[in-house]
């Protein structure tokens, strides 16, 4: 083996290291300018670096610190991609930074959101619009995150309601424009809720979205009212829709809170409202024979067999609920107040088949349906002492079975409590 000089050797040790540090002079620029402080000058360096060697996962992690430290933090969001894209090896820090960078962004959401409820007309828009800009930041960030989605649409909310106060006292093309984007914002808000419920199973943000497409169908109703032909059509089509969408997001809901009162009401009257009560009557009859102790499902059931005018039926189903919970307030109102009208119903049945006898005796069986409407309404009288419905109902079942003192007490006792409140 031939030795070889040590001068040669030196000169392959000196130009190896001369190209390792050629490689990255950027960096080293860099990181001088960060130490001083100088964030342009060190991104500068950086996106020199990174154009030149766009698999330099330190030179991308870097540039994403500097980005952060001049609050550009979409820039920040797209740099770490990045350098996570090049390599894991930033991974811990990256995820830290943008946990510190999300809560920061977000909090100032919150509290130009806050802020902007309570301002004056021309600063709330400006702050609203500063709002939605955080939120948006945050989902760059991290666009996982479900309460940012929330938030951004309680921030569309407030600046559709913003749009629709400033429609007051305009009117023409300058109406027309502002009811346009207040619309477009009520539609954001409706498209982050739900994006949100894709990230979250939120049963109380589920009501609240059903509510949203409830309003829109029923706007949507109202106005084609005035309308007529293709217009009407193209209206009624629309309100169908919305209705159609908050069953399905309610529907939803319910995979997840069987029992919740209002999820399961509002339900009711998303199938009423869109004209589904027949497939609303199977819905919560196969509900109730798949889950005989759920009260709500028995609930809402007898609440659509009182409007199918088949009291008995109904009557069965509020008892049912209120032997699971005796304290059930609305389904004992409900059965107090179902009796009573399957007694009527009964009474006027009774009356038409007295005139049409000869012996002319109306038969008073009816009263039994009466003094169990009175018995069940006495029972939420006790656990609703200062309800005025509850008193004018009971009113009506003294008054059915004659007994006058007792009715006019209990007129009297709902007409003080309204005038108290």
């Amino acid at each position: 083996m031939k030795n070889v000089p040590l001068v040669a050797i030196g000169a392959l040790i000196i130009s190896l290291a001369v190209m390792g540090f050629q490689c990255s002079p950027g960096l080293t620029s860099a990181k001088m300018a960060m130490k001083l402080g100088n964030w342009a000058e060190a991104e500068r360096h950086l996106e020199q670096e990174t154009a030149k060697n766009p698999a330099n996962a330190e030179a991308w992690y870097m540039l994403g610190t500097v980005r952060r430290e001049q609050k550009n933090y979409k820039g920040m969001t797209e740099a770490y991609t990045r350098s996570l894209a090049a390599e894991k090896k930033f991974e811990k820090q990256i995820q830290a930074d943008r946990l510190a960078v999300w809560v920061l962004v977000f909090k100032s959401g919150v509290d130009a959101y806050l802020k902007g409820k309570k301002a004056e007309e021309d600063s709330a828009a400006i702050l609203m619009n500063m709002s939605v800009d955080y939120f948006n930041t945050a989902l760059a960030i991290n666009p996982d995150s479900s309460s940012t989605y929330t938030n951004l649409g309680l921030a569309f909310l407030e600046k559709e309601r913003q749009f629709q106060k400033a429609t007051q006292g305009e009117s023409g093309a300058r109406r027309d424009s502002l009811q346009r984007l207040a619309l477009n914002s009520f539609e954001e808000a409706i498209r982050n809720f739900e994006t949100s419920l894709q990230k979250e199973k939120d049963p109380g943000l589920a009501a609240s979205v059903a509510n949203l497409h409830l309003e829109k169908g029923r706007k949507f109703q109202k106005e084609a009212q005035d309308e007529s032909g293709s217009r009407k059509e193209s209206l009624l089509g629309l309100s169908k829709n919305s209705f159609n969408k908050a069953i399905g997001t309610l529907e939803q809901a319910r995979q997840w809170a069987s029992e919740n009162q209002n999820i399961l009401g509002l339900l009711l009257d998303a199938y009423i409202a869109a004209g589904r009560t027949d497939e609303a009557m199977n819905n919560f009859k196969l509900a109730v024979d798949k889950s005989p102790n759920n009260k709500m499902y028995r609930y809402n059931y007898g609440v659509l067999l009182i409007k199918a005018d088949n009291h008995r039926a109904a009557v069965e189903q509020f008892e049912a609920a209120v032997v699971l919970d005796p304290k059930f307030e609305d389904a004992l109102y409900n059965l107090g107040v179902g009796y009573l009208q399957w007694g009527a119903k009964l009474r006027k049945e009774a009356e038409a088949a007295a005139r049409g006898s000869k012996e002319k005796q109306v038969s008073r069986s009816y009263e039994q349906q009466f003094r169990k409407g009175r018995d069940n309404l006495e029972r939420l009288r006790d656990l609703k002492p200062d309800d005025p419905d509850v008193w004018e109902a009971l009113g009506q079942a003294y008054g059915h079975l004659n007994m006058q003192k007792q009715a006019m007490e209990a007129f009297a006792k709902a007409d003080s409590l309204r005038k108290a409140k």
